[in-house]
């Protein structure tokens, strides 16, 4: 008796990308990308600058259509999946607000959820705790290094509590240290999420 195969989590079907340059010719970004990702599986996508790494993941998070090819995720559309706001995603800057410290720029999209006061600041604290920025809840962007920065966009992420984790080369500009830490909070995850790493 053959085992049951779970249904993907995400599925990507013979999807292509095409873009215009700035003279209107056809770049083909994508052409035919298959993939199937179980739950609970992390996966790195791998390839050299302009190879489509970052266009795959903006359309699986519905931040960009294909031009061709089919895309599910958790057994819906893209868009469906992100307006039940199960994607955290990261990219290679975090874009933070500068006027807000770090606590209220990991609190805003838990405001914009609509998720109780009380459950936001729990969260914060236990995602601050997680990224290992504890003590630097009350500072401001611009007093933290590149790398505190993107801890704290991870952390943002993280503090929505999303099924999928998209993590769009965060770990560019930054320094060995700062990779390390990085690495390791992806890693503590486990089996929780799973993660899309470009």
């Amino acid at each position: 008796m053959s085992e049951k195969v779970n249904a993907p989590e995400i599925s990507v079907k013979n999807v292509s990308m095409v873009f215009s340059d700035s003279k209107g010719n056809p770049v083909q970004a994508l052409k035919n990308v298959s993939i199937d990702i179980q739950k609970g599986e992390f996966i790195s996508l791998l390839g050299p600058s302009g190879c489509g790494k970052s266009t795959l993941l903006r359309i699986v998070s519905d931040l960009l259509t294909p031009t061709s090819g089919e895309v599910t995720v958790c057994g819906k559309t893209p868009r469906e999946t992100r307006l039940e706001q199960k994607f955290g995603i990261v990219f290679q800057n975090p874009v933070l607000l500068d006027w807000r410290t770090v606590r209220k720029n990991i609190r805003l999209p838990l405001e914009m959820m609509k998720v109780p006061k009380e459950e936001q600041a729990s969260r914060i604290e236990q995602v601050l705790e997680l990224v290992g920025l504890k003590e630097f809840g009350n500072s401001y962007p611009g007093q933290l290094s590149g790398g505190m920065q993107q801890r704290v966009g991870i952390a943002r992420a993280l503090a929505m509590q999303p099924e999928i984790l998209i993590l769009d080369e965060p770990t560019a500009g930054l320094d060995p240290k700062e990779r390390v830490k990085f690495r390791n909070i992806i890693s503590s995850l486990g089996k929780e999420k799973t993660v899309l790493l470009s």
